[in-house]
């Protein structure tokens, strides 16, 4: 099943935002940390519901603060909030203790999402929600005026249900043990009620589908039973339709289930999909809304720049995933080529590239972007149909004005903005830069000259120290960089891939072996990193991380999961692209001369052990991977040696 949804920044943009602006607003000299004693006193103390609810507001924009969110958490904050906070609560506390919450579990994740999930959040969202629900629904049958209060309570009480969701540790289990409850209780029955009436607020509607299309990301059984759901009708759903956001949603959902009936021709769905998203993206004033969302003015301008900027996160998201599934529903040929339709190739090539690289310019949407343009050039690099030459040549400027000012840009560690969201942004740029170096005809727009000039050693050793950071940070107990297993993998996956595209880029030239031997001398300490992590006796007597050497392979595990067998086969598999044959110019003096071969014998002991420590019932791809990566390692070794014998 495909999976659409992506984190959103906008959340973080705003808070981070309205945090700002109350440091410019606070006395000079005074110090925001003072200020957490206080604010956890007035949460304790007070009996005034809107003091409390202004204190829980404060906390929630500091909060946005690293440093501060930590000294509340010190402070048993989650603890307050659900014990004390809470008593007495109308609907705007409610609302703003779960905003922090929502907060505090996407910043922290995991470990958050548990301990809140023990001190019983999901009674006080089902109390929430129901009481919401319940007036809600009364009002608008009485047609009444609606409590606004009670609308973004069961907007907010939605989405601090998709945080939960999403704040795993990457084996799903408390991800599954959430959705257990959320079809136990029946949440999904209510949510669909509130859809049918005649005249539910947009809000409410919008959030609503916001939640379903979530869901179904989540789960294909999901999808499944709503499908079945007679209470649900996308078609008539469609009419009440009246902002951007849940018309994107609307979008999603029917996706979603395109894809488990598949009840007409895949090619017009999907062109049916694209115009119907660039129908919606197109006409939003992007600067318009993001100066508004900024300013911090009045609710509804804020409310209606944060719908149409979702919108087109959402739009994007949806935009990627269409992309990737045409790809993944054509047949490959013999050379593992598809043909795509001629239509959807014009549509490609002519707009969904122009649109998304006009949002390219909005930091903001940058990473949704790069999705959706890495998907697009490695669908168009597998198509066996010859694209036009502008293309081409569109894709090189990209290359060379776009992507490398930002690829080798390295900021020194501690001087970080974000540091998760700038090795994101990193291995965006790492991917589209690999799928263009592998596309011969975009590097046929550039001399050899002109190729090394974009990767010069000084680039190249920037970059690589800093990537060989990321592991050694990962590896460091509660490290403040720590990455999850799925970016570390893709990181050095594609860095890796980049390398040795580059290297097989200037192969028919031995002017340029010194690039060549510093790519050798990354692989080499990458490969070497990577199983000694992995080796406890290795560890041990490494001099790289001595000062962790009592660490747990537990902890190990936690922090890479798999990710450093992966990089292991993927290393390894590139000195047999780059060194497989002899007679490229940098042979003799790169593998030959700085004995390469003697190296990798080195290594294979250790990552026999590896490959022996792959448990073939839970990895059973990785085991077999390993298992050939093993064996094309001993044969390649021997092979060297005849060859050079």
């Amino acid at each position: 099943m495909a999976k659409i949804k992506q984190k959103s920044r906008i959340a973080k943009l705003r808070n981070k935002t309205a945090y700002l602006k109350k440091k410019r607003d606070e006395p000079e000299g005074a110090s925001s940390v003072d200020q957490v004693f206080p604010l956890i006193e007035k949460l304790q103390s007070t009996t005034d519901l809107r003091e409390r609810s202004m204190a829980v507001n404060t906390v929630s924009i500091l909060c946005n603060d690293t440093a501060l969110r930590k000294s509340f958490l010190k402070e048993k904050l989650v603890k307050l909030l659900l014990e004390e906070s809470l008593k007495g609560a109308d609907n705007q506390l409610l609302s703003q203790v779960f905003i922090l919450l929502k907060i505090l579990i996407e910043e922290e994740g995991y470990d958050i999402g548990v301990y809140v999930w023990r001190l019983n959040i999901w009674k006080v969202i089902l109390k929430a929600y129901e009481a919401a629900h319940t007036e809600i629904k009364s009002n608008v049958q009485s047609q009444d005026n609606l409590s606004t209060e009670a609308a973004q309570l069961m907007e907010i009480s939605l989405d601090l249900v998709l945080s939960l969701l999403d704040a795993d540790n990457g084996d799903n289990s408390f991800s599954e043990k959430v959705f257990a409850h959320i079809v136990e209780d029946n949440l999904t029955q209510h949510v669909t009620d509130l859809l049918n009436l005649d005249h539910a607020p947009a809000n409410v509607y919008r959030a609503g589908l916001g939640y379903l299309f979530n869901l179904c990301n989540y789960s294909a059984e999901f999808v499944k039973t709503l499908k079945k759901d007679n209470g649900f009708q996308l078609a008539i759903l469609e009419h009440k339709a009246t902002d951007e956001l849940s018309k994107m949603y609307l979008e999603g959902l029917k996706f979603h289930f395109f894809e488990i009936e598949k009840n007409q021709n895949i090619d017009q769905f999907l062109a049916n999909a694209f115009e119907n998203i660039l129908h919606i993206i197109t006409p939003i004033d992007v600067q318009r809304q993001l100066t508004a969302l900024g300013s911090l003015g009045s609710g509804t301008y804020l409310s209606e720049a944060r719908m149409q900027l979702l919108s087109i996160d959402v739009g994007l998201d949806l935009l990627a995933t269409l992309v990737e599934y045409n790809g993944t529903q054509a047949e490959l040929d013999e050379y593992d080529r598809i043909e795509v339709n001629s239509e959807l190739l014009e549509f490609y090539e002519d707009n969904l590239a122009k649109t998304v690289l006009q949002l390219w310019k909005f930091s903001i949407f940058q990473h949704r972007v790069s999705r959706v343009l890495n998907n697009l050039f490695w669908l168009m690099f597998t198509n066996k149909t010859p694209l036009d030459e502008v293309w081409y040549q569109s894709q090189a400027n990209f290359l060379k004005e776009e992507l490398m000012p930002k690829l080798f840009h390295v900021v020194e560690y501690g001087n970080f903005d974000d540091f998760e969201l700038f090795v994101e942004d990193k291995l965006d740029y790492l991917s589209l830069t690999w799928v263009l170096l592998k596309s011969l005809k975009t590097v046929g727009y550039f001399s050899l000259d002109d190729l090394i000039s974009l990767f010069t050693l000084a680039k190249l050793a920037s970059l690589y120290e800093f990537s060989m950071k990321l592991i050694i940070n990962n590896y460091k107990q509660d490290s403040e960089f720590l990455l999850s297993p799925y970016t570390i993998q893709q990181f050095f996956t594609s860095l890796v891939g980049i390398n040795t595209e580059l290297a097989l880029n200037i192969s028919s030239s031995d002017s340029y072996i010194e690039v060549i031997d510093m790519i050798n001398q990354f692989h080499i300490q990458l490969l070497g990193t990577c199983l000694t992590v992995l080796n406890p006796k290795l560890r041990f007597e490494s001099k790289v991380i001595t000062e962790q050497s009592n660490y747990s392979a537990k902890k190990v595990k936690d922090n890479f999961g798999t990710s450093l067998e992966t990089i292991c086969i993927e290393t390894i598999n590139s000195f047999f692209d780059i060194f497989g044959d002899a007679s490229f110019g940098y042979d003799q003096p790169v593998f030959v001369l700085k004995d390469v071969g003697s190296q990798l014998q080195d290594f294979l002991k250790s990552y026999r052990t590896v490959y022996k420590s792959i448990d073939k019932n839970k990895f059973s791809s990785l085991k077999i991977q390993s298992e050939e990566t093993l064996t094309n390692l001993e044969r390649f070794i021997q092979y060297k040696k005849s060859e050079s014998g």
